[in-house]
């Protein structure tokens, strides 16, 4: 088929069956199909964003907003070698296929920002990833992952890894390496315990280890860390170093196996607290402690009594203890409170 040829245009779309040279390209938004295509010294100043490509050249081009590929549900057993050749490619989106590795070649991707391979049938990621310097998220949910390669601590712009629903049961020391690392998402997978190494980072705001075995908390201490996620897990008790978390804002620990809250746990810090579905019978009144706290959720547990020192709580704006079916609240009790109390239908205020 004879090609067409374009020079130095400014041009708002790409048509198939075309050389172009010397062009300039505002494109929309809209993930394009591009075919039999020869690009050289083009200006793309808009995101290119493609979702088929087929015998495409491009030369001496320049993506002043990037380039996007996008091979998601396209039933592929594993990346394609021409993706290779893009090496300008800043975000390579390859959800919901069949791939089973990360090759070696994914070193030759050395503008990637974004990496996206969710719901495949990885198990293995080779260490020549160690190579995507420029590499901010990469996202491997619901994969078959039972380890990391150590080199995964040298993607120093790595700001976003998520790693939900695999097989992992540790994670390699170098993590605390990720000095850019923000957020963490280790949610369903075999933890027993919190590796240390993951409160060494020294950027981390959101940790997210909920749906794992987690039966015990050690080694709490990280000065930046904002959110803490341990829900659906094993814990008896709160972690006892919780005060250590002294940027923490959000704890959440709801559907573990936790019955007595010991009262020299306290966090002044903390402004959500969910402690929903555990085992609760008491809580003690050292809860004043929690200076912070805006929002506490207790639904079922097996509260008898609400200690008179939660009135102290002045920032709390709603605390919710329904479902509790032995609870008893002096009619009196709402009085001395700033906070909304959620206490379920039906529920009657009882003297104690």
């Amino acid at each position: 088929m004879k090609m067409q040829r374009a020079k130095s245009k400014v041009l708002k779309s790409i048509e198939p069956n075309t050389s172009y040279e010397g062009c300039t390209f505002y494109l929309s938004p809209k993930w394009k199909n591009i075919r039999n295509n020869y690009f050289d010294n083009c200006s793309f100043r808009t995101e290119l964003r493609l979702s088929d490509i087929h015998n495409c050249r491009f030369q001496n081009s320049s993506f002043s907003q990037g380039a996007a590929i996008n091979l998601s549900k396209r039933q592929l057993l594993r990346i394609p070698k021409f993706i290779f050749e893009y090496t300008f490619v800043e975000r390579l989106l390859l959800n919901n296929n069949f791939i089973k590795e990360i090759p070696d070649d994914i070193a030759q991707l050395l503008q990637i920002k974004e990496l996206s391979l969710h719901n495949n049938h990885i198990n293995k990621i080779s260490p020549e990833i160690s190579n995507l310097h420029n590499l901010q998220k990469l996202g491997l949910n619901t994969n078959h992952l039972h380890s990391l390669p150590t080199q995964i601590g040298k993607l120093e712009s790595l700001e976003i890894l998520l790693l939900q629903s695999n097989y992992l049961q540790d994670i390699p020391p170098e993590i605390a390496n990720l000095t850019s690392l923000k957020i963490l998402i280790l949610t369903d997978n075999s933890f027993v315990t919190i590796p240390p190494q993951l409160f060494k980072m020294k950027s981390l705001q959101k940790l997210y280890l909920n749906g794992n075995d987690i039966y015990k908390c050690k080694c709490l201490m990280n000065e930046i860390l904002e959110e803490l996620n341990i829900a659906s897990n094993k814990l008896r008790t709160i972690p006892k170093n919780i005060e250590k978390l002294r940027s923490l804002r959000k704890l959440n620990l709801h559907s573990n196996n936790i019955k007595k809250i010991s009262p020299n746990i306290t966090n002044s810090n903390v402004e959500e607290l969910d402690l929903r579905w555990n085992t609760i019978e008491k809580i003690p009144k050292e809860i004043r402690h929690f200076s912070s706290l805006r929002t506490l959720n207790l639904r079922f547990n097996a509260l008898e009594n609400l200690p008179k020192e939660i009135a102290e709580l002045k920032l709390l704006q709603k605390i919710d203890v329904s479902e509790n079916e032995n609870l008893q609240i002096p009619p009196r009790f709402a009085e001395l409170c700033s906070f909304s109390i959620v206490v379920g239908r039906g529920f009657q205020c009882r003297e104690l």
